[in-house]
């Protein structure tokens, strides 16, 4: 599916079959170490290389000789949870703190739930502090069989109270309930996750209530704790009016309130749940989540099976929640129509952040896209998909018509519906008349050649025209 491809790891390198036998040739680890070993990296990338959990050691000395470190690429390999398990201890251990060795019969055995907890040396010495890598803030772990071990490692070594790791890239694995779990335990006690890419990942209706709760809860907690330093900012002004220091700067607020113990810590902003099987039950979750957060701007819930019934009352808490700062959202591969697509578009009306919508691969045909015209008016939107919904002449014509009138959008996909010799006409007129829209895809449209002529027409027939990509 397409957007497992864009929700997905980052993906680099240059590998292949004999990609692993290169990388670890005597003159390339050499050179490598070399290079590790003066601690000036600040991006690393080695996706698709074949590595596994043998390979672990090396990506641990890069992790903890290289300080400056802040993007970790190591998509598309086969580490595992033993791999990942050694890499979320040199996270945690990477800020020079106090060092926590991995047991070699843990490593032996997979088992790393154990290390999700911060050991002490006797049951009356308090628990150490970890000190975590300063600087690694984005990590991407996709496609490496990644089970519920390995994430409940890196839950509670690389991602809890770490307020460093922004991002992290955990598509494509096999994490499932218990995995979500232990990442909902880590950002309930905070973190600094902004980024959570959790598509293709079988988490299940539970896991993602799970997470849906802890970052409910987590957001409201610093809701609060912002209120608290506003009103103890508004009190020390009055207390102090009349003076030189009106009191004003949110640094002075008091070392001792919520919001400086919470320093470093972040609110979730991006969350990709594609193909998680959530089922309405996680969908019901999610809806509950965005009644109060103020955080949230990019969601996905492509790719789970969702209905009418389920957009209705995800939509009801768009609608309750007009201070959600969303821009992005994907609800690609589902089952909705157009009952449901009019639900979400009165929900979106007159939204001043929202900027995408990917509706591709459901059943809304030409209402839902009618709707989406109307839209179009009222929403700056400027990433619009409509791919593979049945539409027809009726619905082409609806959406270029608010087109040829609309500047703020920039991307249009029509893939996938007949795009006959009338609806070429109505694209060639859009074509003629837009002046902002950069990308338009009519792949699989079965456009003929009288088609393409008009819509070739359309194009050369605007010399404002700000077409960059045709597909």
């Amino acid at each position: 599916r397409s957007h497992l491809a864009r929700d997905g790891a980052l993906a680099g390198g240059h590998g292949g079959s004999n990609a692993r036998d290169i990388f670890r040739s005597s003159g390339q680890m050499e050179k490598l170490s070399c290079v590790i070993g003066r601690g000036r990296l600040v991006m690393i990338n080695f996706s698709q290389r074949n590595l596994n959990h043998h390979d672990a050691d090396l990506i641990r000395s890069s992790i903890m000789s290289n300080p400056q470190l802040s993007v970790l690429k190591l998509g598309y390999n086969n580490l595992g949870d033993v791999g990942v398990g050694v890499i979320a201890q040199a996270i945690r251990n990477g800020g020079g703190g106090p060092r926590e060795e991995v047991p070699a019969a843990t490593v032996r055995t997979g088992i790393w739930s154990r290390l999700s907890q911060t050991p002490r040396a006797s049951p009356s010495e308090p628990p150490r502090q970890p000190c975590h890598h300063p600087s690694l803030s984005v990590l991407d772990l996709g496609f490496n069989n990644v089970g519920d071990a390995g994430c409940a490692s890196l839950a509670g070594n690389a991602v809890s109270r770490n307020p460093a790791l922004s991002t992290l890239y955990l598509s494509g694995n096999a994490v499932r309930e218990a995995g979500a779990l232990a990442l909902a335990s880590a950002i309930s006690g905070g973190c600094g996750l902004k980024s959570l890419h959790l598509t293709a990942n079988r988490v299940g209706p539970a896991g993602v209530r799970g997470l849906m709760r802890s970052i409910a809860e987590f957001d409201v907690t610093m809701q609060m704790a912002r209120q608290d330093r506003e009103n103890r900012v508004a009190l020390r002004a009055e207390q102090q009016a009349g003076a030189t220091r009106s009191g004003d700067d949110e640094g002075q607020a008091g070392d001792d309130d919520d919001l400086s113990r919470l320093r470093g810590f972040r609110c979730m902003e991006e969350l990709y749940l594609g193909g998680t099987q959530m089922e309405s039950v996680g969908c019901l979750a999610v809806s509950n989540m965005l009644l109060t957060n103020l955080s949230l701007r990019v969601i996905c819930l492509s790719d789970n099976g969702l209905n009418d019934q389920d957009l209705s009352l995800f939509s009801q808490s768009l609608s309750r929640n007009r201070e959600l700062p969303l821009e992005v959202l994907r609800l690609s591969f589902n089952k909705l129509t157009c009952v449901g697509v009019e639900t979400l578009m009165n929900a979106i009306w007159g939204s001043k952040t929202l900027r995408e919508i990917k509706l591709d691969n459901n059943q809304i045909k030409d209402r839902g896209a009618q709707l989406a015209a109307v839209v179009l008016t009222s929403v700056n939107l400027e990433v619009l998909d409509m791919g593979f919904n049945r539409l027809t002449i009726v619905g082409i014509k609806a959406l270029m018509k608010s087109l040829a009138e609309n500047r703020s959008l920039t991307t249009l996909t029509l893939s996938g519906n007949i795009l006959d010799t009338n609806a070429s006409k109505a694209v060639s007129y859009a074509l003629a008349y837009n002046r902002t829209i950069r990308k338009l895809y009519v792949d699989h449209c079965s456009l003929s050649y009288a088609a393409q002529r008009h819509v070739a027409a359309g194009i050369v027939s605007n010399s404002n025209l700000a077409l960059r990509v045709m597909s």
